[in-house]
């Protein structure tokens, strides 16, 4: 004889839903939105500075969402040539390190808020079945 726990179907439903982690990537759009925009501000101009900005480099940052099966990440990306020198968290020349921000900074500064996204998307998926 088989025991059964009231609520095992909607249990068992939920745990079925959240394996495909497909109801995650409008959290990380967001999450990729968040961090352009994070890394799109520039630091105040040097006194007495003599290149003019462009903005080029703010521009060009973008996300993408990639998905599958097994996973949903979101990339974070720059194709300006010279980002990376000043962007990069490995490759940013000493005279822009405190000044720039990175990558890592970007997610670093944003932890809370990416974590709050991922566990909203829980919780609606979560609703949503049960």
């Amino acid at each position: 004889m088989d025991a059964q726990m009231e609520g095992q179907d909607r249990v068992v439903a939920i745990l079925e839903a959240l394996q495909n982690p497909l109801y995650l990537v409008t959290a990380h759009d967001r999450i990729g939105a968040l961090l352009v925009a994070y890394l799109h501000v520039y630091p105040p101009e040097r006194p007495n500075q003599q290149y003019r900005r462009t903005g080029t480099l703010g521009r060009r940052w973008t996300h993408v969402v990639r998905r599958d099966l097994f996973g949903v990440q979101t990339i974070v990306g720059n194709n300006t040539p010279y980002g990376p020198l000043v962007q990069d968290p490995v490759e940013q020349a000493s005279v822009h390190r405190g000044r720039w921000r990175t990558k890592a900074d970007a997610v670093r500064e944003n932890e809370e808020k990416i974590a709050d996204e991922i566990l909203q998307a829980i919780e609606a998926e979560i609703k949503r079945h049960g």
